[in-house]
C-alpha cells in the first residue's frame, strides 16, 4: 500500500487565558492507502486535536503534515476539503434540521461540482442505498430518522464528496450496541470498497481497523497492527 497521509513531528499549542497548553508535542504517524486506522487514547491525550488538524480545522504549531506526497497547506484548498472528509459524533447536531436528507446531500455534490446538475438527484439516491437507506429517504427530513439512520446519512454525504480519507470522531457513541454494531458492519464494509478511514473510537478499531496508533498523556504517539 502507499502512503496516503503523513504526520510528522506536529505539535500544537493553545493559549487559555493567557497560558500555554500544550495540546499535541511532536506527534507522528502514517497512513496507507486503503488501511484503516484508528486513533485511540485518554481523555485530553489529543486526539480530537490532531483529527481537527488532519482536516485543517486549525494549523498546527509546528511539523508538516504531507497528503498524497504533497504538503498540506494550513488553509486549506477546495480539493483538500473535498478530498478529506469528516463524520461527526452525533448525527442529529451534524445534519442542518431545515434541510430535507437529499438536499444534505445534493449540496456536496453541488459545491463540488460533482457530476452534471440533471443527475444529482438520482445520484443522492444511489449515496442513500450504498449504506442501505432506501432512495425515498431523499424527501424525509433529518428529524424523521433513528440515531443509526442520521449517521448512515452522514457517512453517505462524506462519500458524496468522492472523498479519499475519512476521518471519523466517534461515530457509534451516540447510538445503543445494536445499532452500533450495524453502523460498525457498514463502515467495515465500505472500507473494503471505499479506501481508507481515520477513527477515534477505540469500538471502531476492534471491528475494522488494520492498525492503530495510540497517543498517550505526554502525546507520544506508539502504532501497532491489529490485523
Amino acid at each position: 500500500m502507499s502512503k496516503l497521509l503523513s504526520v510528522s513531528n506536529v505539535s500544537k499549542e493553545f493559549s487559555v487565558n493567557g497560558t500555554k497548553v500544550q495540546a499535541l508535542d511532536n506527534v507522528s504517524l502514517d497512513v496507507e492507502t486503503g488501511e484503516c486506522l484508528a486513533i485511540v487514547g485518554e481523555s485530553g491525550s489529543g486526539k480530537s486535536t490532531i483529527a481537527n488538524i488532519i482536516l485543517g480545522i486549525y494549523p498546527a504549531t509546528s511539523g508538516t503534515l504531507t497528503f498524497k506526497d504533497k504538503e498540506l497547506p494550513a488553509t486549506r484548498a477546495k480539493e483538500h476539503r473535498r478530498a478529506i472528509q469528516l463524520v461527526q459524533q452525533n448525527p442529529l447536531s451534524s445534519l442542518n434540521p431545515r434541510r430535507s436528507i437529499g438536499a444534505s446531500l445534493r449540496l456536496a455534490l453541488d459545491v463540488h461540482d460533482i457530476g452534471d446538475r440533471a443527475s444529482r438527484a438520482e445520484r443522492t439516491g444511489e449515496l442513500l442505498a450504498e449504506v442501505g437507506l432506501p432512495p425515498e429517504f431523499r424527501t424525509r427530513s433529518p428529524s424523521s430518522l433513528s440515531g443509526g439512520q442520521r449517521q448512515r446519512v452522514a457517512i453517505a454525504r462524506a462519500l458524496a464528496c468522492q472523498s479519499e480519507l475519512v476521518v471519523l470522531d466517534e461515530p457509534t457513541s451516540a447510538l445503543d450496541v445494536l445499532v452500533q454494531a450495524r453502523v460498525l458492519k457498514l463502515l467495515n464494509d465500505l472500507k473494503d470498497r471505499r479506501g481508507l478511514t481515520t477513527s477515534s473510537s477505540p469500538m471502531t478499531c476492534r471491528s475494522c481497523a488494520i492498525s492503530q496508533t495510540a497517543l498517550r498523556s505526554s502525546n507520544a504517539a506508539s502504532s501497532s497492527n491489529s490485523a
